[in-house]
């Protein structure tokens, strides 16, 4: 299978899969399952309502884990409603996936949405100042 070079990059390239430490300004969301052949663990550290640092942990095909890379790089320095206007198509967009692969692009929205969710939950950490 030929791949996008910009999923090759990504995929060789990824300096955010890895996990953050534990802390009130860190939340963690996870989509997917191994079992299914895909799995996206997203964490977010927060700070006065902007993310500070992105990271993740992925099972799945390099889209799933190229996408990943670069959804992170595209988090960094953003507020949460910046982070709120990336969906699946930008993911689709920026790397020209295949209809039959674009489910790797709906799971990165989807682990988004959750943790950007889960930011509104938590408001102590994750609010405005």
């Amino acid at each position: 299978m030929q791949y996008h070079p910009d999923v090759i990059h990504y995929f060789e390239n990824s300096t955010h899969a890895c996990s953050l430490p534990p802390a009130a300004d860190v939340v963690t969301a996870k989509q997917g399952s191994i079992a299914l052949g895909e799995m996206l663990q997203l964490q977010l550290q927060v700070s006065a309502g902007v993310i500070q640092q992105a990271a993740f942990k992925a099972y799945g095909a390099p889209h799933l884990i190229a996408g990943a890379q670069w959804l992170c790089e595209q988090l960094q320095s953003k507020t949460l409603q910046q982070a709120s206007a990336i969906t699946y198509r930008d993911v689709i967009a920026r790397f020209t996936i295949s209809k039959v692969k674009q489910h790797s692009a709906l799971l990165i929205e989807d682990v988004l949405l959750a943790a950007l969710a889960q930011c509104q939950q938590e408001q102590l950490s994750c609010q405005p100042a």
